[in-house]
């Protein structure tokens, strides 16, 4: 897993975050995170559709091959409750992609994992940019990436599991994230 931010069970792994806003903690993922990740529950209903992202050869194993990636696992309580990645695209940018864990949709952990990851990506890793792409129909995902501050930039098409799927591209610059933390705090 050369240039990704991966480590064995056991042994020390990278960047590592403190306790975010009370409710969950980001750390670097393990290979064993990701074994037990594909191992997870499908997706239902409305999220049927993106439980490819889980498993063996979705976005882990995708980005694992690739270099200037980071790779996080988010927990509550000791409990596996998400995980997000960040993978370089260009000078000072990034693609941000997330995933809650099916038992776990709908109960606001999906804002924290964003926030959280954002800020790791803003203040430590000083990206300048993070852009990301979202089904259109995902409306509670368009929803809450619009409440932290991304804008919709526009559309693209794509091939999954043999499928064409349409996409809005979106994303949020450094200041307009600064802007929307320090908003948020008054």
């Amino acid at each position: 897993m050369t240039g990704a931010n991966f480590t064995i069970c056991g042994k020390p792994a990278g960047p590592v975050t403190a306790r975010i806003g009370g409710m969950i903690t980001l750390r670097s993922i393990k290979q064993c995170d990701i074994q037990a990740i594909t191992c997870w529950p499908a997706y239902r209903d409305g999220y049927a559709q993106m439980d490819y992202a889980l498993r063996e050869n979705g976005w882990l194993a995708e980005f694992s091959r690739t270099g200037g990636t980071w790779c996080y696992l988010a927990e509550a309580n000791q409990e596996s409750i998400g995980f997000s990645i960040l993978s370089t695209t260009g000078s000072k940018e990034a693609e941000l992609r997330i995933a809650v864990h099916p038992a776990r949709t709908g109960q606001g952990f999906g804002q924290e994992i964003m926030s959280a990851t954002m800020n790791l990506a803003f203040s430590q890793l000083d990206f300048d940019l993070v852009h990301l792409i979202v089904r259109k129909n995902n409306f509670p995902a368009i929803g809450l990436y619009k409440k932290l501050g991304f804008k919709t930039l526009g559309e693209c098409t794509l091939m999954i599991q043999g499928q064409l799927i349409e996409f809005f591209k979106m994303d949020i610059r450094k200041p307009e994230f600064q802007n929307q933390t320090t908003s948020g705090d008054e």
